[in-house]
């Protein structure tokens, strides 16, 4: 007799399914075997290695839209949080509620709940859900830890396996560059408006080298870490692919390419999928610090002309045709040389685009830069707040609040903080990107004040100066450094290799 499935279980085999993973054939086999087993399909399927929880978790967001909660966010909840579910029932329904923005409380299950658990849970906290799901260890160590009237007893932290967040402090720990007393130093800082990534804590706190961070971050991700002679310079052919602006932004920085593909040093690899789709050659991605993303970015153009970015926003010109048209205008005008790549009609709509001083009005005869006119109108519009931060400053102490990051990113700065959360600087607080971020990172709510782009910019650049790059002593070599660069690369490559070898037989 076949064994029937229901809810999460049932879904769970239409994915093995769906995914090439399991044969119809097999279907019986494999219910027999599990109904011997008993408990969760999902466990079953773990634990005989037919797929990954990374796998199966990753598959459940993509295709039903479940977001993905790891170890920092179950990390530190709020005990009126906690409440909302009694403990007897989180342990039965393996659920935990872990976040409360505005009316939606949002709770992390073990698995996918149907649409009756999810009605009930609706019913129990007066209020409207958000789903999430969870790391089936992370999640029973979140309700060891935060109901401890269940008297179960925690796993060490550093012993869980979450696929979705490698545990920086514990890795570094393990490796003898970190004390678990630093550690836990630097985890209480992350408390509501004093919240950040491990990694930055430490590095702010002085606990860990930058180099020893992010080597280590680079094995976990399974990816080399470089670090560049301070001689190396940049092809020019490459150093017209990205501008200064935009390295700030993505934080990285080519350094090499050939017919096939586009070597690029990165302190953020996150954000590899988007930089991937705006060029035409892939991308090999090599970790590397912060400190000489910054450094080799200086050998790039800090912008593009106006025309050109404007024509990139529209879609018309990708980076590599970008970096084509910078290298034919050195020996022509620009403008002869967009007309050989681009329709007319595409470059006039383009020109039309262009800011202009004369087509923002102001009410008020202000001694504004154009860039403050427009925030101050767009605030009027919006009925937003705009201040003058030369006039009423930022408050100083605020500035270690947001990561250089992400400041640089959405273009904001820490202005005030009130009872009702933290006043950001901003040039649109219609930006819900920005905000959601900010208020997921801070832990608080987070209010746009409108500023002149031009301030803010300055108010980034006095908080984010660095005491002086002290570069290494410059050694003469007789290679060139192109094969410097190559012979370089190859070795960590090689040394990636043989190290992920090692771990594979251990």
């Amino acid at each position: 007799m076949t064994m029937k499935l229901m809810g999460a279980n049932r879904l769970l085999l239409n994915t093995l399914l769906e995914q090439d993973l399991l044969q119809e054939a097999e279907v019986p086999e494999l219910l027999e075997q599990f109904s011997r087993a008993g408990g969760r399909l999902a466990d079953f399927v773990l634990d005989s290695a037919i797929l990954s929880e990374f796998e199966l978790l990753q598959f459940y967001e993509q295709k039903y839209g479940y977001k993905i909660a790891n170890f920092s966010m179950l990390e530190r909840i709020d005990p009126e949080t906690i409440r909302v579910i009694p403990a007897n029932l989180a342990q039965l329904q393996m659920v935990i509620p872990f976040k409360e923005i505005g009316s939606e409380l949002h709770l992390a299950f073990l698995e996918p709940p149907d649409l009756a658990g999810i009605q009930s849970m609706k019913g129990l906290a007066g209020r409207e859900v958000v789903v999430y799901l969870a790391p089936r260890e992370v999640l029973r160590w979140a309700i060891a830890k935060h109901y401890p009237e269940l008297y179960l007893t925690p796993a060490d932290p550093s012993s869980l396996s979450d696929p979705f967040e490698n545990r920086i402090g514990y890795r570094l720990i393990a490796e003898g560059l970190l004390t678990r007393q630093q550690l836990e130093e630097a985890l209480l800082e992350r408390t509501p408006g004093k919240a950040g990534r491990t990694g930055e804590l430490l590095l702010r706190m002085g606990y860990i080298a930058e180099d020893d961070l992010y080597r280590s971050l680079a094995a976990q991700l399974k990816i080399p870490f470089v670090k560049i002679p301070p001689e190396y310079q940049i092809p020019p052919e490459v150093a017209r692919l990205l501008t200064q602006a935009e390295v700030q932004r993505y934080q990285c920085v080519p350094v090499f390419a050939d017919e096939q593909s586009i070597t690029m040093l990165s302190s953020e690899p996150s954000v590899l999928p988007e930089l991937e789709v705006l060029f035409k050659r892939n991308l090999s991605l090599m970790l590397s610090t912060p400190t000489q993303i910054k450094f080799l970015s200086r050998q790039l153009e800090p912008d593009v002309p106006p025309l050109l970015r404007v024509l990139g926003q529209q879609g018309k010109l990708g980076f590599e045709d970008r970096a084509k048209v910078l290298e034919a205008a050195q020996a022509s005008n620009l403008e002869q040389v967009l007309e050989q790549h681009l329709d007319s009609a595409t470059l006039e709509f383009a020109r039309q685009s262009l800011p202009s001083d004369q087509v923002i009005p102001i009410s008020e005869p202000w001694e504004l830069s154009f860039s403050g006119r427009l925030a101050h109108t767009l605030a009027e519009q919006l009925g937003a707040t705009y201040v003058d931060p030369n006039e009423d400053p930022p408050d100083a102490s605020l500035q270690h609040l947001i990561p250089e990051k992400i400041m640089r990113q959405y273009l904001l700065f820490p202005y005030r903080q009130t009872d009702q959360g933290l006043q950001v600087l901003m040039t649109d607080p219609r930006n819900i990107f920005a905000l959601n971020e900010l208020e997921a990172l801070l832990e608080q709510p987070i209010e746009a004040v409108m500023a002149d782009r031009l301030e803010i910019e300055r108010f980034i650049e006095a908080a984010s100066q660095l005491e002086p790059i002290e570069l290494e002593e410059i050694v003469p070599v007789s290679e060139s450094l192109e094969q410097m660069l190559r012979r370089l690369i190859r070795d960590e490559l090689k040394d990636f290799r043989i190290k992920l070898l090692e771990d594979l037989r251990s």
